[in-house]
């Protein structure tokens, strides 16, 4: 794992089989699989109120947000942003094309 570029190519090939194997199953028992875009900024954005921030470190494991004063684990506000992400792109007759909607939480 020292040659940075297979360890890369390695960890892609898991995570392909990984989804490969979502979908199989979700085909199987006719469940449906929601992929949101990979670059979608669920750690950036804020899950009140949908401000997206510049930039945000790794390091900082607390979320916060300067418009609205929201303030949450940086894992949980992801969460909550990919939830939102997935709840929105579903209708009640099936999938909606008109892409990821911002919800307000109240």
């Amino acid at each position: 794992m020292s040659n940075h570029k297979l360890a890369k190519a390695v960890a892609d090939m898991g995570f392909y089989e990984f989804r490969r194997q979502l979908e199989y199953k979700c085909e199987l028992y006719g469940s449906q699989l929601t992929v949101v875009d990979r670059w979608f900024p669920s750690s950036k954005t804020c899950s009140r109120c949908g401000t997206v921030k510049e930039s945000l470190s790794l390091s900082e494991r607390v979320f916060n947000c300067e418009h609205c004063n929201f303030s949450c684990d940086r894992d949980l506000n992801a969460a909550l942003n990919l939830a939102m992400a997935v709840s929105s792109t579903v209708t009640a007759c099936g999938l909606d094309s008109a892409g990821v909607t911002r919800l307000r939480q109240e």
